[in-house]
């Protein structure tokens, strides 16, 4: 049993297979898809047979629960890509086409600035 009584025990993968497991995004705890927290009855890892497969269903579940995000594990457990349903920092969507375009309200770290500065002067 691992945090909370969760079996968190990693699957045994076969060679190609993948794991994904649901976390809430700003706690970590462990969920399940539907978001509610796994249980000590709950088996949280998902396995499927190829990593496309595997991120189609994490793509999806943070698409349908937003407050999600899905880790997909390797063989050997390593957490290799996390799936997020957020907005990178500094980048906002316009609601009419709905394309990426640069918040000009954040403004770059200190150290971007300062190299920007001595660019420009070169």
């Amino acid at each position: 049993m691992g945090i909370g009584g969760v079996n968190r025990r990693f699957p045994e993968l076969a060679s190609g297979q993948w794991a994904v497991v649901c976390v809430e995004a700003s706690t970590g705890i462990v969920c399940m898809p539907d978001g509610r927290w796994a249980g000590p009855d709950d088996q949280p890892y998902i396995v499927f047979s190829s990593r496309a497969a595997a991120q189609e269903f994490a793509r999806a579940t943070v698409v349908a629960k937003p407050t999600l995000e899905c880790p997909l594990h390797d063989r050997d457990s390593a957490a290799v890509e996390t799936i997020r349903n957020v907005e990178p920092e500094g980048v906002k969507k316009r609601a009419a086409d709905d394309k990426a375009v640069p918040d000009s309200s954040v403004k770059p770290p200190r150290a971007v600035s300062r190299l920007i500065r001595w660019l420009r002067r070169r």
